[in-house]
């Protein structure tokens, strides 16, 4: 272990997380209009391919088996016109936010010896159990905790600060 330096806080061990969860804004959803995709929406599709006699806005408002003249106008003359023959343009909305597990950064290794001091459990023995030990002064000098306690917190890896 480290030799504990009972003059400083103790040490906590620190675990990387395994897996980070961010709730980030998703990418830009560049707008797509319907003169893009050859369609209308489905709200109009549904006006003027599903209801009635459908608009054929290939063919004029006179010919045989064509939708009444104002639904023409509006099927075929506003917006993209529809065509009945091809699937309606869905609607879609882009996410507000999307969740993503990431990888988290790497943790760079700390070792006690970098942070000057011990860790909790050593500190602990060697600052708040008994008289603490002073590893800046001699095994002898007056007010110094045990001997063998002495050679723990001050020896075996880094000495413990209680200061």
């Amino acid at each position: 272990g480290t030799p504990c330096d009972c003059s400083q806080p103790a040490l906590e061990d620190i675990d990387a997380p395994a897996h980070v969860i961010e709730v980030v804004e998703p990418e830009p959803v560049e707008e797509v209009h319907e003169d893009d995709l050859g369609n209308c929406k489905k709200v109009p599709y549904d006006f003027c391919c599903a209801v009635g006699t459908p608009c054929d806005c290939t063919k004029g408002t006179t010919a045989p088996g064509q939708c009444q003249e104002t639904a023409y106008a509006y099927c075929c003359s506003v917006g993209t016109p529809c065509d009945c023959s091809q699937p309606a343009l869905e609607d879609i909305d882009a996410p507000a936010h999307v969740i993503e597990v990431v990888e988290p950064e790497p943790v760079e290794e700390v070792h006690e010896d970098d942070l000057g001091n011990c860790k909790k459990v050593p500190y602990d023995f060697c600052c708040a159990v008994g008289t603490p030990c002073d590893c800046t002064k001699g095994t002898t000098a007056p007010g110094q905790c045990q001997e063998t306690a002495y050679a723990y917190c001050c020896s075996v890896g880094t000495p413990c600060d209680c200061s």
